[in-house]
């Protein structure tokens, strides 16, 4: 499922005023973003910045102390999403 990805960290830079966590990329193309926060709160506008400016097809705010939500966090596209870390793990294998 995984087959030529890679993982892009520490806090890739294009506009100094914006940033996200990690950037996956998948036969060479930008796959996901990932921006972490503790807890829930406003989507980062780094996540929407870097996903229209990438083209990348999902955007993801995962939140550490959210509980488990029974949930398909790639079934939608286009728009940053806030997903409870325990349900976007779950779906990573």
């Amino acid at each position: 499922m995984f087959r030529n990805f890679s993982i892009a960290s520490d806090k890739p830079v294009v506009n100094s005023n914006y940033f996200v966590d990690f950037i996956v990329i998948r036969d060479n193309k930008p796959w996901f973003l990932v921006e972490v926060k503790n807890n829930t709160e406003t989507i980062s506008e780094s996540l929407a910045y870097y996903q229209k400016s990438l083209g990348v097809p999902h955007a993801f705010q995962v939140v550490m102390n959210a509980p488990f939500v029974n949930a398909d966090c790639f079934g939608k596209s286009g728009m940053p999403v806030a997903v409870p870390a325990r349900t976007f793990l779950s779906q990573l294998f």
